[in-house]
């Protein structure tokens, strides 16, 4: 009898999983045509299977969901550090004063959905990508480093721009 009714919630979470992602795809198509009605069950039936088969996890706590005014913090800063870093790049391109650095920055994020986020952040800015995370350390590609107190400027700037904030909605 466990057996069954375990199955039964795993079906159902499963289906709400794929629901979700289907109204999602309707809503960012916002048309009603076959062709998108087909390929939208296609591809999240695809993901839900996927996630499913190679047993992925998303660490986000439910409480993180429950505090949008976090999330809006965190899209604010994010929205603002893209417009100064957009500025800033355009200006070193102009001048041809590029001094691109690659840098390691500790992060205190435990969770890899936060790293995800972090490293996405950081990607997004125009003057920097992020390349690679390992355990606690975030490799990132800076065009604009000249010396020590620079890389202290940056690390400050992602500290307080995206590592707090997120710190603060998934930890």
């Amino acid at each position: 009898m466990n057996k069954i009714l375990d199955f039964l919630g795993t079906f159902f979470k499963t289906l709400f999983g794929w629901g979700l992602l289907y109204l999602l795809w309707l809503i960012l198509f916002r048309e009603v045509r076959p062709v998108i009605l087909v390929s939208g069950a296609f591809a999240t039936g695809l993901v839900v299977f996927l996630y499913s088969t190679f047993d992925l996890a998303i660490d986000i706590s439910a409480r993180s969901l429950t505090h949008p005014l976090l999330w809006l913090k965190f899209f604010s800063l994010l929205i603002l550090e893209i417009a100064k870093s957009t500025v800033r790049t355009c200006y070193l391109i102009l001048t041809g004063d590029v001094k691109g650095k690659i840098i390691a920055y500790d992060t205190e994020l435990e969770s890899g959905t936060g790293k995800l986020f972090l490293l996405n952040s950081i990607t997004l800015t125009p003057i920097t990508i992020g390349i690679l995370t390992e355990k606690n350390l975030v490799y990132i590609h800076h065009l604009d480093l000249e010396d020590r107190d620079d890389y202290e400027d940056v690390v400050g700037e992602i500290n307080s721009s995206f590592e707090e904030p997120l710190l603060d909605l998934l930890e």
